[in-house]
């Protein structure tokens, strides 16, 4: 594939502290997990035609780190998640094209809410947003946890991965679908009260 004008070229970080993908074999199902659409985005970056493989060329840079699949497993490796994200961050924080710009052209792949994930990373990320949250206005029982931990402010919203079995069953039932148009919804709904109920 050609590069496509008008696209931003973009520079994976490699190396043994970002190749994060052995831990897919110590937490092996992870297709099944909605969180874990890290994986597949970086499956699809990777071979894109838009990517460089000199930094310089590079109008964006990505970190292909694992942070939800890497709390998951926990300790992988001869690492835990914790010294995983730290060696990230190190690497990052002397990376040159890092500090040129404080990682405003940086970007981290995850669509997990688990803030913890990034804890490591959470004073490199300044400039950077990982979760999309509820309305803070919205009264609720409890403290809005997940919206006082959103210290970030740059985002693009990663849909949650689908699950395999669900593929497979609409499969088996060859349930066709005339739509030629998928659903996009955008807005907020309070949906906690509700489930709750049933």
């Amino acid at each position: 594939m050609a590069v496509q004008a008008g696209l931003p070229s973009f520079y994976i970080y490699s190396g043994e502290v970002y190749d994060q993908t052995g831990l897919l074999e110590c937490w092996p199902s992870w297709p099944y997990e909605d969180q874990a659409a890290e994986v597949r985005m970086l499956m699809q970056l990777w071979p894109h035609p838009q990517r460089v493989l000199s930094p310089e060329s590079a109008e964006l840079f990505v970190v292909p780190v694992l942070p939800y699949i890497s709390l998951l497993t926990g300790e992988c490796l001869g690492r835990t998640h914790e010294a995983r994200m730290s060696l990230v961050a190190d690497a990052l924080q002397h990376s040159q094209y890092f500090m040129r710009s404080g990682g405003r052209d940086h970007l981290v792949v995850s669509n997990t809410f688990r803030t913890v994930a990034f804890r490591a990373l959470k004073p490199l990320l300044v400039n950077a947003t990982f979760g999309w949250f509820e309305d803070p206005a919205v009264p609720r029982g409890g403290p809005n946890t997940l919206y006082r931990q959103a210290f970030w402010r740059c985002t693009v919203v990663v849909p949650y991965q689908a699950n395999p079995f669900c593929m497979q069953q609409r499969a088996l039932r060859n349930v066709a679908s005339g739509r030629t148009t998928s659903v996009f919804f955008q807005g907020s709904w309070e949906a906690a009260p509700r489930l709750r109920r049933y």
